[in-house]
């Protein structure tokens, strides 16, 4: 017969199993819920955009001058565009089905109150460049509006419609009213050697941007690349295949002007292409959702060099940011590899909800969120990836939770007391791969103790001066991990998965042995680790910035 007491201890024993798979389901439940699926967009470019040479023998041929500037094209089919005007324009306005396909070769046209190519009305134009040909367009600095209620046109090539360009021959736009290249629809870019200049945006698309080839430099005081759909969640959106583009802006740098290299309401996708950008404003701007498949990018900016309000994502490719107010900033950031540089004179890696206001030309102190929703899931994920940063500000700065599982990940931190090189408010949980950090000691931040790769955590007694090699070796003198930060520090985050519990390391600051130690634990604290020289363990970092010390004292930061 069953002992009553033994029943009683079974019974709790099944109601404890019972509520652990509970917790355990509802875990499960939530991550499922919180996991964000990646964009992912696959343009089809049509026979038609990638279509550059054109049928002789049915093409229409048109030679334009100062005595014939005026040219209307009302029918589908080809033509053919020669010759050099002062003041004129092409205007196409054709039935809605049709597709008309202008050749521009040696086309040199100014239009002092228009667009010298407007297109009224079509299914589709497409601008190609005959192969050898040079070929300018200039408007003037004031528009006469042939649509006065919607002010339009208002760029140098203006399409109602959809519109491509293709083609090997050459293009200069000089746009003095507004922008260089505008479609109400689709605008595709399949080839060519395009160059703008324009006093607006270089090149906006309403519906879409598509990029698959083409050498294309834009100088614009706006925006430099951009889609503005707004009301259709389906577009509005960046796709780059390639091609080797350099965008500069050089808007002036207040808050109210948006001077973005390359900027879409929904989506941005980069799939390869070599892009060069140099903007007063954020370099990538989405209002939604980034992800990087590959291509090398060379960002300076005075902004963030990548920014996206909702979910950013990189998932190859080589980014290299030379110069940022804040480097990478999302609500949620996952890098699954790439080769990634960041120079930053605030954060370098930020994850933080909803769009900012711009810090144009790097002024002091954070951006300001204006939140998208309240639900906190701010996030920073790493499988791979080769990432290194250089932050005056916080190096790693997450505004929620972090996971590393992989990657070789080296942070170089602000000395200001008010930074770290590691800022997180929830957990710092890492399972795999490589992180050294290196930075200020006085906000210093460790990994979460959940994490499964041992890491030393140390604050040295003094600072250690730019250039000072740390190493760690084992007892048998075999370097485990070494890094030169190029900066001052006084304390370093190491963690690898070469570091074994129970065995005994050296740590080394340019061959000068600091100390030895064994490994006990996930985390081994070394030097002066005093309460009031960690976080979370020695204080409490509040919702404006500031800390609580242990001692309930508050200190200001911000």
């Amino acid at each position: 017969m069953i002992d009553k007491k033994v029943k009683i201890f079974v019974g709790i024993c099944i109601i404890l199993a019972m509520g652990i798979m509970l917790i355990f389901v509802m875990k499960t439940r939530k991550e499922r819920e919180d996991k964000t699926e990646m964009p992912n967009l696959a343009f089809e470019y049509s026979e038609e955009d990638e279509y550059d040479t054109w049928d002789t023998s049915n093409a229409t041929y048109i030679t334009i001058s100062d005595e014939s500037n005026k040219v209307k094209i009302e029918e589908e089919g080809t033509y053919c565009i020669t010759g050099t005007t002062s003041n004129g324009n092409i205007i196409v306005d054709a039935n809605n089905e049709d597709i008309i396909q202008l050749v521009l070769n040696n086309v040199n046209m100014t239009c002092a109150d228009s667009s010298p190519i407007y297109v009224k009305n079509a299914k589709k134009v497409i601008i190609t460049l005959a192969e050898n040909s040079n070929n300018t367009l200039t408007d003037g600095a004031k528009y006469v509006y042939d649509d006065v209620a919607n002010e339009e046109p208002n760029a140098t090539i203006f399409s109602k419609d959809d519109l491509t360009l293709n083609g090997s021959g050459n293009l200069s736009i000089k746009a003095n009213f507004a922008d260089g290249i505008a479609s109400k629809d689709g605008l595709v870019i399949t080839s060519g050697n395009i160059n703008i200049e324009a006093v607006d945006d270089g090149i906006r698309g309403k519906d879409y941007v598509a990029i698959k080839t083409g050498k294309i430099k834009v100088i614009a005081n706006s925006d430099g690349i951009k889609s503005t759909e707004d009301t259709d969640t389906a577009k509005g959106y960046i796709i780059i295949d390639g091609g080797n583009i350099d965008i500069t802006t050089t808007g002036e740098q207040i808050e109210q002007t948006s001077s973005k290299g390359i900027k879409a309401v929904t989506n941005i996708q980069i799939n390869a292409g070599n892009i060069t950008i140099n903007s007063t404003d954020d370099a990538i701007h989405s209002n939604n959702n980034i992800t990087i498949n590959g291509g090398n990018l060379n960002i300076q900016t005075g902004d963030d060099g990548i920014h996206s309000d909702t979910s950013l994502y990189i998932n190859n490719g080589i980014i290299d940011i030379s110069r940022s107010y804040e480097g990478i900033e999302s609500s949620l950031i996952e890098i699954n590899g790439g080769d990634i540089s960041i120079i930053s004179s605030d954060d370098g890696l930020n994850v933080a909800g909803g769009n900012d206001n711009s810090a144009m030309g790097g002024r002091g102190g954070k951006d300001h969120f204006n939140p998208t929703s309240t639900d906190n899931k701010q996030k920073l994920t790493i499988n791979d990836g080769n990432i290194n940063v250089n932050a005056e500000g916080d190096g790693i700065d997450i505004n929620g939770s972090g996971y590393i599982n992989g990657g070789i990940i080296t942070v170089e931190g602000s000395m200001s007391s008010g930074n770290g090189a590691l800022d997180y408010d929830g957990e710092l949980v890492m399972t795999d791969g490589t992180l050294i950090a290196c930075g200020s000691s006085g906000m210093m931040q460790t990994v979460s103790n959940n994490s499964t790769i041992h890491c030393l955590s140390i604050i040295f007694s003094q600072n250690q001066s730019a250039g000072s090699e740390i190493k760690v070796v084992d007892k048998n003198n075999d370097v485990i991990i070494k890094y030169t930060p190029n900066k001052q520090y006084q304390s370093a985050v190491i963690c690898s998965p070469n570091l074994n519990k129970n065995e005994e390391y050296s740590i080394y600051v340019n061959e000068t042995k600091i100390d030895t130690i064994k490994i006990e634990n996930i985390i081994t604290n070394i030097g002066n680790m005093g309460m009031n020289n960690m976080r979370p363990n020695g204080g409490e970092k509040m919702p404006n910035g500031d800390m609580q010390k242990p001692d309930g004292t508050i200190q200001k930061f911000r």
